[in-house]
């Protein structure tokens, strides 16, 4: 699938069956892959719009932007549950936790153990998250923030380490944000190996930071060092929003966003970042992002869309310096300890396949090391083979949904995993 994808209007009131129509045949020229979708806390998008996606090759990602704290997991369960009902495996509750305006009760800002009182409202959405079949999602931050991202991340990755759920965050998916900021889009390359001096609220001059479209590569090394070094990503916006005003002609708009098209065709965007959302693809005349659409009020294309259009074949190949991805989902298993009646559920449901060959996972687009006995070595291979990588414990994978199918013969779990399990 390809990596591009485009951040819708960033209201809930364009899911109706005429907006599907319209929109699915101009995001399948573009060549997008991936699709994020506002939603309200208060009711879901309406299925046909979200299913019609699907259905036409774009995966729809969810994003409930609701100060922290003002949904409890009980209330969102019902959403979750339906929307992984309907195919949909990513929804992101919440948004930029780092920034004060993003706490329904200011008071909480100022008391100390922010990050660890954000783990207690974000714990239970996380668990429901993943009992309705979804990928635990932690929200996006916002780059630098009222409360420094990189170290709110570092800080909360390793407070779910601390309170023994390291199986929920090996799990997890990151959403981001990768705003250029007016910057070189090598703007801060290299991560902090490369700017060792760079610090939180502090960037000597002639020092590059994470405040750039290469934000995701300070995201993975904060993971990393939080005991995390695999988590995938998923950019939910990013690219130019606030210089389309010195940009009337859309040329700077073109030349730049093409320019990040063609880096998501490549290996020179990491493979653990999934998929991109260019922001915005439409808004309303009178929203204050309207100049940064690709589509004007009236549906018609600024210059970019025309040139990604002519490249757009392009996203549907594998990166040049990548392995082919012939694998969707491969199931890495130690011959040493394999529960197979843990597994029966799980494959079922998701359909991955199933082996014992670290060099045949070489081939998949996501691996999954099931059990404690793989080495970070091993990690470290598969991850520069392109493969998105993540673990999982037998204990989460026990708790992972039943599948909506019925075994003829459940008892015969070896029979019922013959037809995927490889090596």
């Amino acid at each position: 699938m390809s990596r591009l994808g485009f951040h819708y209007y960033p209201d809930d009131q364009h899911y109706t069956q005429r907006d599907l129509e319209h929109w699915l045949p101009l995001l399948r020229a573009m060549g997008a892959g991936s699709i994020v979708l506002t939603a309200s806390a208060q009711r879901s998008i309406p299925e046909p719009f979200v299913t019609g996606m699907l259905d036409g090759g774009i995966e729809p990602m969810v994003r409930i932007p609701v100060p922290v704290g003002s949904i409890a997991a009980r209330d969102a369960e019902p959403l979750l549950r339906s929307y992984g009902r309907w195919g949909v495996r990513h929804v992101v509750i919440t948004d930029k936790p780092n920034l004060r305006s993003a706490w329904a009760q200011g008071s909480d800002w100022g008391r100390p153990g922010l990050v660890e009182r954000f783990l207690d409202r974000a714990i239970p959405i996380w668990e429901a998250q993943r009992a309705a079949g979804l990928v635990p999602m932690f929200p996006a931050l916002e780059p630098g923030g009222d409360y420094w991202d990189t170290a709110f991340l570092e800080a909360a990755l390793r407070g779910l380490g601390a309170r023994g759920l390291d199986s929920l965050r090996d799990e997890m998916a990151l959403a981001v944000y990768a705003w250029a900021y007016g910057r070189p889009l090598d703007w801060g390359a290299g991560g902090p190996d490369r700017w060792p001096e760079a610090r939180p609220y502090r960037t000597p001059e002639g020092c590059q930071d994470q405040l750039g479209f290469r934000s995701f590569e300070w995201y993975h090394a904060a993971a990393a060092r939080a005991g995390a070094p695999s988590l995938p990503m998923l950019a939910m916006g990013g690219a130019l929003p606030g210089e389309e005003k010195s940009d009337p002609s859309g040329d700077i708009h073109a030349e730049r966003n093409l320019s990040i098209a063609r880096l998501l065709a490549t290996a020179e965007i990491p493979a653990y970042v999934q998929s991109f959302a260019f922001f915005l693809l439409a808004a309303a005349p009178d929203h204050a992002l309207a100049g940064a659409a690709w589509f004007a009020p009236d549906s018609s294309p600024r210059p970019v869309v025309t040139a990604l259009r002519q490249i757009a074949a392009s996203f549907e190949k594998p990166p040049k310096s990548v392995t082919p991805r012939s694998i969707r989902h491969y199931l890495l298993l130690d011959p040493a300890s394999v529960r197979w009646e843990t597994l029966a559920d799980y494959v079922a449901a998701f359909r991955p396949t199933v082996g014992f060959s670290p060099e045949e996972a070489r081939s998949a687009e996501q691996v999954s090391l099931v059990g404690d006995s793989f080495s970070s070595e091993l990690e470290a291979r598969l991850v520069r083979a392109g493969c998105a990588v993540q673990r999982l414990s037998w204990s989460s994978i026990a708790r992972r949904p039943a599948p909506k199918v019925s075994l003829s013969h459940p008892h015969n779990v070896a029979s019922m995993l013959a037809g995927v399990i490889h090596g």
